[in-house]
């Protein structure tokens, strides 16, 4: 049976109302120069943006202040560009592959930092192997794939001393354009391959180290933009729609549908329950809190004027109580960061006091008698409506108060576990509904 808890009851004259707190994103720094393709928060506050800007093929940065401000990272002087993305398991260590630009020693430097990129440790790799992706789950141990120098095909590579040497664990004719990895854990994890034959996309899982690996269709040919192991088992990959597999990848369905108008969703980060996932040609954000089984849809704000329109670029979610967007503003020579912060529930129950519109107190409660949530309330002599939304401001359900009553019913089951808001007036409380 599910249970149902009051949070802590929000008085409106003390603090702002509850659902000014339901999250929207805003832009949080509009003067980043144009080109960044990366950004990754390690926390809350800490993060990075990596790419080739105007005048540094290999500019990486670093903000301490939840990117309100960035400081440039510096890089030893044989760095060309980036070969790979970058990859940060801690806010003070961080990993990137770079090209000298030079053969034959390009592509073959790992380099390492332990203090945020104030210093790095220079790896000289086997020069065979040309990352092209990595991501390191912990401090020690991190995957990589890449082509092989002398062109005989694509590989999957393993480091368990932090990038100083590399092992190729994969490599295989059927499978090439190996991308997107991603590693919940030191065991566990997943990447995007093509099927050499069909073009269509695969997704390749281990859950050993690497010691195998298994092979899913995801039965599309189109772009593959993202992939995610969730917390409960599910998995997430994004291509022309967004599919969810609940059983290893041995079915897929799609959870999000291809927009002829706003495209697919090219962008996309999760943390928990929740995520977000972004149009490729259109400012339209799709928010989930169950592990992407739903999806609701909203709009981007703009960076200026009406027409002043975002389009994603990467995003990143270091925890449930926020995350972050990188965007391109195409009327603008410069770049976007954008933030939204999440709610969080606060523990607790039992009745509490709220003020209505006119500033007289009245009590507003909750308490559950299965199969009903009650929600009561002082009467007065006019109807009134209690509505009802998650934490990311979607609406799931409404209940009429009428006149000269002070109880009100909404069947418990209409409710999957998580965070919720309930609004009476503009007196406002939040709850927890758990299995």
């Amino acid at each position: 049976m599910r249970k149902f808890f009051w949070g802590a009851v929000v008085t409106i004259l003390s603090v702002t109302s509850a659902f000014s707190q339901v999250p929207s994103w805003r832009v949080i720094n509009n003067s980043l120069v144009s080109g960044y393709t990366e950004v990754v928060f390690a926390t809350d506050t800490i993060g990075y943006l990596a790419g080739a800007v105007q005048g540094n093929s290999h500019s990486m940065l670093r903000s301490a202040d939840t990117g309100s401000d960035f400081s440039n990272i510096n890089f030893p002087g044989f760095v060309s560009t980036f070969a790979t993305n970058m990859s940060w398991p801690t806010p003070q260590n961080g990993y990137v592959s770079v090209d000298t630009g030079t053969a034959p020693n390009n592509s073959v430097f790992v380099l390492s930092t332990s203090n945020g990129g104030s210093s790095w440790t220079v790896y000289s790799i086997n020069n065979t192997l040309q990352l092209q992706n990595i991501y390191f789950p912990s401090v020690s141990i991190g995957y990589a794939t890449g082509s092989l120098s002398n062109g005989e095909g694509y590989f999957i590579a393993k480091t368990t001393n932090g990038g100083q040497t590399w092992a190729s664990i994969y490599k295989s004719d059927n499978y090439v354009n190996y991308s997107h990895l991603y590693f919940p854990s030191a065991t566990s994890g997943m990447l995007l391959a093509l099927n050499s034959a069909t073009n269509v996309v695969n997704v390749a899982y281990t859950t050993d180290g690497g010691t195998s690996f298994k092979f899913s269709s995801l039965r599309t040919d189109s772009a593959a933009n993202f992939l995610h192991w969730n917390d409960d088992g599910s998995w997430l990959a994004g291509a022309d729609s967004v599919y969810r597999s609940t059983d290893s990848g041995r079915t897929w369905k799609s959870v999000v549908s291809y927009d002829t108008s706003a495209g697919p969703a090219s962008v996309a980060t999760f943390n928990g329950k929740m995520g977000f996932a972004f149009r490729q040609n259109e400012p339209i954000v799709l928010a989930t809190t169950d592990y992407g089984a739903t999806w609701a849809s909203t709009r981007l704000p703009t960076a200026g004027s009406p027409n002043d329109t975002l389009t994603p670029v990467a995003a990143s979610m270091p925890s449930g109580r926020v995350a972050y967007l990188l965007a391109s503003d195409a009327f603008a020579t410069s770049d976007v960061l954008l933030k939204i912060p999440i709610p969080q529930s606060n523990g607790g129950g039992g009745n509490g006091v709220v003020q209505n519109q006119e500033g007289e107190k009245i009590s507003f409660a909750a308490s559950v008698q299965s199969p009903w949530i009650i929600l009561s309330a002082d009467p007065e002599a006019m109807n009134r409506s209690i509505q009802v939304v998650d934490v990311l401001g979607r609406p799931c359900g409404s209940v009429d108060l009428m006149a000269g009553t002070s109880e009100a019913r909404m069947l418990l089951s209409n409710l999957h576990s998580g965070d919720y808001f309930a609004r009476l007036g503009n007196a406002v409380v939040k709850f927890t509904v758990w299995e």
